[in-house]
């Protein structure tokens, strides 16, 4: 008599996951949804999945059956979420499944490059970086003329940060409106300036030297 053997080594699953983070240059993200997609070899999607926010991302259990390597990739979907540029570059991954000792194990390597070298796992970075805020810090010069006899003379005007560093001079003939030049912001915060008057020499004038405080939010 003969007989039919069967091998079946025990089925095995793994869970694909990654890992997503957002760089904030300003201190001020909100969150928003992201939505990843992995896919077969093929190019054919097998899962979607999304989320708030960062955090870990973990698409559906695949099954295997027989020992082997398997290809997929993992790529996160462009949002239209204002101030955010998406990580969407097309991360590979490979699951290697061994038998061993008729019970199969799987392995995957993320982020497969040309070399065939990966990692165990796969971090994909968004960056938030909205428009910087613009401002102009103004002022106003007043001339108390007791005479009558105030001639157009130029007055200097200083603006510095809060460590006392000086930003810029202006200067203007006269009374009338003080511009400084623009300044920018990328960061959320309470920025404080102060806005001062430079102590001439001409005679007849006394000037109004007492530092002004500006805050910015």
């Amino acid at each position: 008599d003969s007989y039919d053997l069967l091998y079946k080594a025990k089925e095995v699953s793994t869970i694909l996951t990654a890992e997503k983070k957002v760089d904030d240059t300003s201190g001020s993200a909100y969150e928003t949804e992201f939505t990843f997609t992995l896919k077969d070899k093929d190019g054919e999607t097998l899962d979607t999945q999304s989320r708030l926010g960062p955090g870990s991302v973990e698409f559906a259990p695949i099954e295997y059956e027989k020992a082997g390597t398997y290809t997929y990739t993992i790529q996160e979907t462009a949002g239209d979420a204002a101030g955010y540029i998406y990580d969407t570059t097309e991360y590979t991954v490979e699951v290697t499944v061994t038998d061993v000792d008729g019970e199969l194990q799987a392995t995957a390597i993320y982020a497969v490059d040309e070399s065939g070298e990966g990692k165990d796992s796969l971090t994909m970075t968004n960056t938030y970086d909205p428009k910087d805020a613009e401002v102009f810090l103004k002022a106003t010069k007043v001339v108390e003329d007791k005479t009558g006899g105030a001639s157009g003379k130029t007055f200097k005007f200083e603006l510095r940060n809060s460590s006392g560093e000086l930003i810029e001079t202006v200067s203007r003939v006269a009374g009338g409106p003080v511009e400084f030049s623009k300044l920018t912001f990328s960061k959320v915060g309470e920025y404080k300036f102060t806005i001062q008057e430079v102590k001439g020499s001409d005679k007849g004038y006394t000037y109004d030297t007492d530092p002004r405080e500006v805050t910015v939010t």
